[in-house]
């Protein structure tokens, strides 16, 4: 089934439910890239006349989820094949959990057709990953 804006998802949603989505973009290539989006962001208002000095107004609104597509600089100039939604979070905790699970089981950081290049800012692929995708493609 077909959700917003080429977005695939078995079931339809109400976006107001949930905090976030994994998900994961096919590129016409064979290439794959999975990443998390938010669903809704804070936007900070200026404070009024009548508020303290330091008070902070915050509105909650949707964010650009439906027209997303992607985070990589790696997905520049690459045609979308297909966008899926994998998981649907309801809090923010458990969207980067899930997101972690995902990019672990699927191994992103050693199989090539994926363009992930780090998980959660702490594995990256290189030197320090032995037989991660750079270190084996650097010693080819």
């Amino acid at each position: 089934m077909v959700n917003s804006l080429n977005w695939k998802y078995s079931k339809e949603f109400n976006p107001e439910d949930y905090f976030g989505f994994v998900y994961l973009i096919n590129y016409e290539d064979g290439t794959k890239y999975i990443g998390k989006k938010a669903l809704w962001t804070e936007r900070r208002l200026k404070p009024r006349k009548t508020d303290r000095v330091n008070a902070k107004r915050i509105k909650i609104v949707e964010s650009n989820w439906s027209t997303y597509n992607g985070s990589s600089k790696l997905t520049v100039g690459k045609t979308i094949k297909s966008k899926y939604i994998v998981k649907l979070c309801k809090t923010k905790t458990d969207l980067t959990y899930h997101e972690t699970y995902y990019l672990m089981v699927n191994n992103v950081l050693f199989d090539d057709s994926y363009l992930n290049q780090n998980v959660m800012g702490k594995f990256f692929c290189g030197e320090q990953l032995t037989d991660s995708k750079k270190h084996i493609k650097e010693n080819k």
